[in-house]
């Protein structure tokens, strides 16, 4: 597995590989930081927080295309990719904030998150698989996790 750090810089949520490579972030587009943008190496990618108490997140490339939808309320995600939508889900315990991605069909673990208190601040870590390489959907389950510290 690979391990992703995730830092906090000004007002944006970076993602750092183990190689010191900005993967992507998460930036505040507006004067009240109401609207937040995905950011993966010059591609902007909006995100809107949809139904009844934000129980949906969705992800809109700058075509407005539906790229990805995260059902809080059933903890699945979905990717829509060119030909075929993948399907994953969230599992966490209820005591922990710490939340797993797994693939739908046969509950292969993808990306793990993680955090940890280091000298008096919390530190946020991704460990994904070694095959994955999908920075949207990587970045999404960043910034669906950080909504667990942000509330």
């Amino acid at each position: 597995m690979k391990l992703l750090t995730v830092k906090q810089v000004k007002s944006s949520w970076q993602l750092w590989d183990d190689h010191e490579n900005l993967v992507g972030e998460r930036v505040f587009v507006s004067f009240l930081w109401s609207h937040k943008q995905l950011k993966i190496k010059g591609e902007n990618y909006s995100i809107k927080n949809v139904g009844a108490f934000a129980g949906k997140i969705h992800y809109y490339n700058e075509s407005e295309r539906l790229m990805i939808k995260i059902d809080c309320v059933h903890q699945r995600v979905f990717y829509y990719g060119h030909s075929v939508t993948e399907i994953y889900c969230l599992k966490s315990k209820s005591w922990s904030k710490n939340t797993v991605l797994c693939k739908l069909e046969n509950d292969e673990v993808i990306m793990r998150f993680n955090y940890r208190w280091s000298f008096f601040k919390q530190t946020y870590e991704i460990e994904i698989e070694n095959d994955c390489n999908n920075n949207l959907l990587i970045l999404a389950f960043m910034d669906y996790n950080l909504r667990n510290f942000e509330d």
